[in-house]
């Protein structure tokens, strides 16, 4: 699969961005509304000065090539214990929700924890790391290459549960014009960074988290499940 590539100005050395569809924090390539996380992230690289290339990829090329390459970085990444030693991280930059959702006229609230979901069948997207996490802890999933495909697998029999980030979930069930159950059972909460290799140079990542943490402190980066 190619990779799809927008360039800034560009002069000598410039830094790579990867990332990657998910909405609204990041919407399709080529789609005029790049996604509020995609147009934080470069307001801050213009701020900071630091010229980037930036390509598309499916999340898990775009964060091993952020951990494997120099002077390469990757968004939006939630920050965990597992690649938490693998990069040097600079954010906040978002904040999303991972529900369960049923098909319309479901009881999604019949559930008191996630482990109560352990025996459904539950739709997953394959980039959330999430899915792996839970895979591992013998739930039972049925695992989807493209984010979009988990909400059309819902209407199948025998389907139980799909697996979003809340933002994501209410973007595309309006664009594929699908409903779903009202109340989602939300059981978890992430922070979204930027996450660079770790011999980025220092007065690069210095210069970003700087513009980040003045972009907070005066409200332009809002860290609200509401914007």
């Amino acid at each position: 699969m190619a990779l799809l590539c927008i360039s800034s100005v560009s002069y000598a050395e410039p830094l790579t961005l990867n990332t990657f569809f998910s909405p609204p924090l990041v919407n399709k390539e080529g789609n005029p509304n790049s996604g509020i996380t995609h147009h934080t992230i470069t307001e801050i690289f213009h701020r900071a000065n630091i010229d980037y290339d930036m390509f598309y990829a499916p999340k898990a090329r775009a964060l091993k090539s952020a951990k494997k390459r120099l002077n390469t970085c990757s968004f939006p990444i939630s920050r965990s214990q597992l690649i938490e030693a693998d990069f040097v991280w600079i954010g906040p930059v978002a904040i999303s929700q991972y529900a369960l959702y049923g098909k319309e006229g479901s009881h999604s609230q019949d559930l008191f924890s996630i482990r109560d979901a352990v025996h459904h069948k539950i739709v997953a997207y394959e980039g959330y790391a999430l899915t792996q996490q839970l895979e591992a802890q013998g739930y039972n999933l049925l695992i989807t290459k493209e984010l979009e495909d988990g909400i059309k697998m819902l209407r199948r029999e025998g389907v139980d549960y799909w697996l979003s980030d809340t933002r994501s979930a209410t973007t595309i069930a309006s664009e594929l014009e699908i409903s779903l159950a009202p109340s989602p059972f939300v059981f978890l909460t992430e922070i979204k960074y930027l996450a660079c290799n770790k011999e980025i140079p220092i007065q690069n990542a210095v210069k970003l988290q700087n513009e980040i943490d003045t972009m907070l402190s005066n409200g332009e980066i809002s860290m609200s499940l509401m914007k």
